[in-house]
């Protein structure tokens, strides 16, 4: 894959369905599978470490990212809350078809499409949702190729980001729902990028 690591600094990302997106365009992915605290990433840690080491690869990169959470974790009082992983996405490919396999027979067996379309009352809960404090907005910012820029404008070689870290028109706050939507559109955005 092109890119080493992609990293998410937004709640609720470390899914297989996240996984199985990244999978052929990055080896790693660092990930919370739960709402963050609203302390976010220790960007003052793993930065610093990036900046003394820049040849570390993304699996080293991957374990400093959580290892800095959770000193700031530690720091805020919200270790209890926090999870981030470290996923090597080069080793998922088996989990994600077995997934799919199974999937498929639950679904097989399990639902009656004809009872549900016929039934007004019958629905799904595809994902339930909980309010929780977003946090890190406009961390960093980016440019038209999700490019991060330093202090003067000047796009810092190597380094890119998508999501909630960066800046922009939802910089201070966001609407509700428009945060996967930033993160894939400007997480395709820097995979191109960082491709070329």
């Amino acid at each position: 894959p092109p890119i080493d690591l992609v990293g998410f600094d937004a709640c609720l990302m470390a899914t297989i369905d996240t996984a199985y997106t990244l999978a052929d365009i990055s080896n790693y992915m660092v990930a919370s599978q739960e709402v963050e605290p609203g302390n976010g990433w220790n960007y003052t840690g793993w930065l610093e470490a990036l900046a003394e080491d820049p040849s570390m690869d993304g699996a080293e990169l991957g374990k400093v990212i959580c290892d800095s959470y959770l000193e700031g974790c530690e720091m805020y009082d919200t270790e209890g809350e926090a999870t981030l992983s470290l996923v090597d996405l080069t080793e998922a490919w088996d989990l994600f078809q077995a997934y799919d396999d199974f999937g498929k027979e639950v679904l097989a067996g399990a639902i009656d499409i004809d009872a549900i379309e016929n039934n007004p009352d019958a629905g799904f809960v595809i994902s339930p949702r909980k309010a929780s404090i977003h946090h890190t907005m406009g961390g960093v910012q980016i440019n038209t190729n999700a490019e991060v820029l330093d202090e003067s404008g000047n796009a810092i070689d190597g380094l890119w980001a998508a999501g909630e870290v960066t800046g922009g028109i939802h910089a201070g706050n966001r609407l509700g729902g428009n945060a996967v939507a930033d993160i894939f559109t400007f997480g395709h955005i820097a995979g191109a990028s960082a491709a070329q």
